[in-house]
């Protein structure tokens, strides 16, 4: 979307578009980066690994809630601390128990100039075991 509207605003300028020549989607773009497809991902295992530390849903209607938080400065690894710090407040786990983690990823950031139009995302399932006690968030979180 941002590839186009950058377009919009450059014809407001009176400048020429730089298009949107490959027609590429995320199917497309996963084709050429692992042509041996990605791994399988298994089925559901049934019900969340870790319970709610949120108070039950009460009867009626419920929405979505939106909130939004603003941390100064660049943070590295900001996803993974979070999912980590999430999985530290959760309640108690039985040993080996891991947390089910979905996080939506741009995949054009691996390959910037691409300038395709078509809709180059990807979501990425994530099992996370809560880390022991004193231990910072690693590529191993």
């Amino acid at each position: 979307m941002l590839v186009w509207a950058a377009d919009v605003f450059r014809v407001l300028r009176g400048e020429q578009p730089l298009g949107a020549p490959n027609a590429w989607n995320s199917d497309e773009f996963l084709r050429q980066v692992l042509p041996d497809g990605l791994p399988p991902v298994p089925g559901g295992q049934g019900g969340p690994g870790w319970p709610s530390t949120m108070a039950p849903l009460t009867r009626g209607r419920h929405g979505l809630i939106w909130r939004r938080r603003t941390v100064e400065g660049t943070q590295a690894a900001a996803t993974a601390k979070v999912i980590a710090a999430v999985a530290a407040a959760s309640a108690p786990l039985e040993p080996g128990r891991k947390g089910k983690f979905f996080i939506p990823v741009d995949l054009r950031r691996h390959q910037p100039e691409l300038r395709s139009t078509g809709w180059l995302s990807q979501a990425f399932d994530l099992d996370v075991a809560r880390a022991p006690a004193g231990r910072t968030c690693t590529r191993s979180c």
